[in-house]
């Protein structure tokens, strides 16, 4: 009598069995070099699938895959699948897992002597990932033409002010108050450079949009695309992206998922700089889609090998060794 394979769901943390039915245990002594690699790329971004994993470590997809599901099962719990998964698992039944650091992986790190922030709880899944995607990306494509310097050696570059070096958030960017109260602008994921050899090109961060946000907003208390364009002009004309981080340059990407509001945004920003259309050229525009669309993101370096579009100027690319 034919009897039926039981059925192991990817959300499951059943061990993972060896021949034998024991299952396969990895204890700290047996971590390879290749799993704290893996741990390393989801410390620098926190929700990543098993495609953009392999494209960071350099290893092929087939060995993360087997290896992540191992590390994420019982008795070893290094990883974990994403807390908002597991909690909607009805909802994410046709997607890709992401994975994140659990407790002993995280231990691991530490005993490293790699500090790991406290992870807090993220209140929009869908954007946090796509700010992971694209940040990976990033990383990816600066292996070829473009070398990618992290926050950590901004931060540890005397060049940089003291002040921003010593802020609880560094990143965050000052605004003139408004309402007499404090103002500031905190883009997503983190500060980097991109340098050719030549030339140091400063990002403060992404400016990730899964569409969520009006592209143009009345009440100013809320976050929209409009203001969001305000806040950056005033940085560009005003200079302050010299004063608190001693860059140079300053390039801010806007990436959104979809073509039609893509152009919506360039449009808008168009109109916002027909008196200064100098201060359009530090600004960049790409689609990536999230997760949840059609199109699937592409776990590659396309946001450095593929041109940006700008409005007003050609678009910025990053091939050949030479930032253009």
């Amino acid at each position: 009598m034919e009897t039926k394979t039981k059925y192991k769901s990817r959300f499951s943390r059943a061990p993972v069995l060896n021949e034998d039915g024991s299952p396969k245990a990895v204890p700290p002594s047996r971590l390879t070099d290749q799993d704290i690699e893996i741990f390393k790329a989801l410390l620098a971004h926190r929700f990543l699938s098993p495609d953009y994993i392999a494209a960071l470590i350099g290893s092929s997809y087939k060995y993360v895959l087997t290896r992540t599901q191992i590390l994420k099962s019982e008795p070893n719990c290094y990883l974990k699948i994403a807390d908002e998964q597991l909690a909607n698992r009805r909802a994410y039944t046709c997607t890709t897992i992401f994975l994140e650091l659990d407790s002993p992986g995280i231990t691991e790190l530490e005993e490293l002597g790699i500090s790991v922030p406290a992870r807090r709880a993220v209140k929009n899944f869908t954007h946090g990932v796509m700010v992971d995607q694209i940040m990976a990306s990033f990383r990816i494509g600066a292996r070829g033409s473009a070398k990618l310097i992290s926050r950590a050696h901004i931060l540890a570059n005397p060049k940089t002010p003291v002040a921003t070096r010593n802020a609880s958030v560094p990143d965050r960017i000052p605004l003139p108050p408004k309402n007499g109260k404090p103002h500031y602008v905190r883009p997503d994921g983190e500060m980097f450079v991109l340098h050719d050899g030549e030339h140091f090109y400063f990002f403060p961060g992404i400016e990730a949009d899964t569409g969520s946000e009006p592209i143009h907003s009345y009440d100013y208390e809320r976050t929209s695309i409009h203001q969001k364009f305000v806040d950056y002009l005033t940085i560009l004309d005003q200079g302050i992206y010299r004063s608190h981080f001693g860059a140079n340059t300053f390039f801010i990407p806007f990436v959104t998922s979809t073509s039609r509001r893509l152009a919506s945004m360039m449009t808008m920003l168009e109109q916002m700089t027909e008196k200064h259309p100098h201060l359009r050229k530090s600004f960049l525009f790409k689609q990536h889609p999230t997760f949840k669309s059609s199109e699937k993101p592409r776990a590659s370096g396309h946001m450095v090998s593929e041109p940006w579009l700008r409005v007003g100027y050609p678009p910025m690319t990053f091939g050949d060794g030479k930032i253009q």
